[in-house]
Parts: structure tokens; C-alpha cells; sequence
């Protein structure tokens, strides 16, 4: 049991730190990604300031909540997508020494993604959700937030899954825009579902971004009272 927990446990500590230095290295990426991330969070911001209690913000606070849902599913898989092919080689030659499994590499590369996705996915929502005023109550934000958290956990699970399916670094990234749209195609956003062909009804339940879009919509307009 002792040796079985050092092949896991040693092995995961050192490839935890290696990939942690590998993706914060790369300061003027980091940058460029959390400035664009801050210059859209505060766009949107503005452009849906404080929105009014009328039957007009009706649209406008679905559009900003699946554009939330769209943006945290998405921007985190499509940029982890690359992580894996990245690595690829140097894995490929410390698995063949049998230095270590698929799992200990696995589960820290994944654990490394969550602290650079998660937290400024939950400071850009929550600036959005009180700069757009979506409903008040504490207990909404964090259902809001909790949601949004949920669906990035899923959003990263997707990137490691395209990453691990691919060994070329271009590949994955382009792909991962395909399965972003096929995703939002049937959301439940774009095309209503009662609308769906026979044939493809199935296809509503696949994409995570609807159960990311749904809630928080349920949660904002239940009990609200808007004027026509």
C-alpha cells in the first residue's frame, strides 16, 4: 500500500509543480488572456448597466446570461485544448522509462487549471452580475455563481478531453470551436427544442452550456415582476 501511494503521490507532486511553472511562465500570455477577459467583462458591463424592470430587458438579460454560460464553457476549453499536445513528447518519453501513470499526470494537470480558470471566472462574474444588476439577493448570486463554476468544471473536463484525443497542438484548438458550436446549436438558446427533428431531440441533452443556461434563467425570472 506505502509503495503504491508514493508511485501516485511523488510523481503527482513534482509533475503538479512542473505543469503550475510551465503555464504561469508565460507572463505576456497570461496578460493578454486576463485583459481581454477584463475588457469584455466590463464592455458587457456597461452595455447592460443596471437594467431596467421593463418588458425590453427581458431579452437583454437572457442574451447576457448565455453569453455568460457560452464564455465560461468556452473560453476554458478551448485554451486548455493545447495543454496535453504541448507536453506530449516529454510524457511520452518518462512514461516508456515508467516514471509514472496516466493518472497522477492527469489529475495534476487538471488541478493546475482550476485556480487559473476559476478564479477569474468568478471575479469577471461577479463584477457582470452586480454591474447588470440581475436580480438582487445573496442567495441568487450564489446560485448564479455556483452554477457558473459548475459549467467550468465541465468546460475544463472538455478541454483535457480534446487535448488527450490529439497529438498535434494546432489540431485540438481548431477543433474545439466545432464542438463549441454543435454545443450552442442546441442549447436550448438559438433553436427552441420543441422545433427539433425526431431524430435529433437526443442531441438537447449533450450540450453542458443549456444546464448552465437554464438555472440561472429560472433563477432570475421566477417571481419577477416586469413592466409591460
Amino acid at each position: 500500500v506505502n509503495g503504491a501511494r508514493t508511485q501516485f503521490l511523488v510523481p503527482f507532486k513534482l509533475l503538479f509543480f512542473r505543469t503550475w511553472r510551465e503555464q504561469t511562465r508565460d507572463v505576456a500570455t497570461l496578460t493578454i488572456k486576463y485583459s481581454l477577459n477584463t475588457f469584455f467583462c466590463l464592455l458587457f458591463g456597461v452595455v447592460y448597466l443596471r437594467m431596467n424592470r421593463d418588458q425590453i430587458s427581458i431579452q437583454d438579460r437572457t442574451g447576457i446570461l448565455f453569453f455568460q454560460a457560452m464564455n465560461q464553457a468556452f473560453g476554458s476549453a478551448i485554451g486548455i485544448s493545447k495543454i496535453i499536445p504541448q507536453q506530449l513528447k516529454v510524457v511520452s518519453r518518462e512514461r516508456a522509462a515508467r516514471m509514472y501513470t496516466p493518472v497522477p499526470y492527469f489529475l495534476s494537470t487538471f488541478l493546475v487549471t482550476l485556480p487559473l480558470e476559476l478564479a477569474p471566472g468568478i471575479i469577471y462574474g461577479t463584477v457582470l452580475y452586480f454591474m447588470t444588476a440581475l436580480r438582487e439577493g445573496f442567495s441568487y448570486y450564489l446560485t448564479y455563481i455556483g452554477v457558473m463554476m459548475l459549467e467550468n468544471f465541465a468546460g475544463i473536463g472538455l478541454g483535457m478531453c480534446l487535448s488527450a484525443s490529439f497529438t498535434s497542438v494546432e489540431m485540438a484548438p481548431q477543433l474545439a470551436p466545432a464542438v463549441g458550436i454543435l454545443f450552442l446549436m442546441f442549447s436550448g438558446f438559438f433553436l427552441n427544442e420543441s422545433t427539433l427533428p425526431a431524430c435529433l431531440i437526443w442531441l438537447r441533452n449533450i450540450p453542458f452550456i443549456s444546464y448552465a443556461f437554464h438555472p440561472p434563467s429560472v433563477n432570475r425570472f421566477t417571481g419577477c415582476d416586469f413592466r409591460c
